[in-house]
């Protein structure tokens, strides 16, 4: 029998402290693992700002996903976006727990400006090592 965990609708923000790299974690708490089923992530700035997924693993510095782009504050960017060679970026299941997870990473102008997340995981029990 397939285990189906809880699928969950989520909205993260994190708000810049100061003008600089703010990252805004798809990071679920200790002991849950999320399955990711689909993420954007997108700014409120002003102007277009440079923007990035980073892979957060415990074993290494945080990975870039995606080549860092000019994102204006209407458009969004999605988890599966242009890898930094140019072609879509193809990857497997997208797992996140605590120790291991995917951060949108933005350059804000000020501080007080908003990085969001927007996305639809299935939440398990489970290992931070899954």
């Amino acid at each position: 029998m397939i285990s189906r965990g809880k699928v969950r609708a989520l909205l993260i923000q994190e708000t810049s402290g100061a003008a600089g790299s703010t990252g805004v974690h798809l990071r679920p708490g200790s002991g849950v693992v999320y399955r990711v089923l689909y993420a954007i992530a997108s700014h409120a700035d002003v102007g277009a700002r440079s923007c990035a997924w980073y892979l957060t693993d415990p074993e290494g510095a945080g990975i870039a996903l995606t080549a860092s782009i000019s994102l204006d504050p209407a458009a969004v960017l999605p988890i599966t976006a242009i890898a930094a060679a140019g072609s879509p970026l193809a990857l497997g299941e997208l797992k996140a727990t605590s120790a291991r997870y995917y951060s949108f990473v933005f350059d804000a102008s000020a501080g007080a400006k908003v990085g969001t997340i927007r996305a639809i995981v299935e939440e398990y029990p489970g290992s931070n090592e899954a």
